[in-house]
């Protein structure tokens, strides 16, 4: 009876080594991106004025993602054409879990500015990236008026071209 626990033992260890799920590299993400943003919960200050359809954290932008190195890594993020530095981390056990930390300045299409900052929690799975973020911003509208706008948010993006 006692040589039964120790085959038991002896099997599970092989077994236990051989879990590990390869979650793949992060440059899977690579690519540019249709991303639509949700707003869930907002808050800000001369919300009358706000430029909400010309913040990329409201509605539909181009992101272009290239992770370049891993643990943290440096994330190029192009929103618009606009380049931004971001840090990221890949998720090795959950597979396609990635974050994301960057901030800027995104001039818009009628002149509004967005100085923001945003942390954000992602998936990747197939073309999809999914994910939620903070997102907080001082604005400039085109016609002078200042405020700020912060929100949780939703994320979509569907990949458009690979890299």
């Amino acid at each position: 009876m006692r040589s039964i626990p120790l085959v038991l033992a002896s099997l599970a260890l092989p077994l236990a080594a051989g879990c590990g799920a390869d979650c793949g590299k992060p440059t899977q993400i690579n690519g540019t991106y249709a991303v639509f943003a949700n707003v869930i919960q907002r808050s800000g200050s001369n919300m009358d004025h706000f430029p909400s359809y010309m913040t990329p954290a409201n509605g539909w932008t181009e992101w272009t993602l290239t992770w370049n190195r891993n643990k943290p890594a440096k994330v190029s993020v192009v929103i618009d054409g606009q380049p931004y530095t971001a840090t990221g981390s890949w998720d090795e056990v959950e597979c396609g879990n990635f974050t994301l930390d960057f901030a800027g300045t995104y001039l818009s299409i009628n002149d509004s500015t967005h100085e923001f900052a945003v942390t954000g929690d992602f998936v990747a799975f197939g073309p999809q990236i999914e994910g939620r973020w903070d997102w907080e911003e001082t604005w400039t509208s085109a016609q002078g008026e200042t405020g700020t706008f912060s929100t949780i948010g939703q994320v979509s993006g569907t990949l458009v071209d690979s890299q």
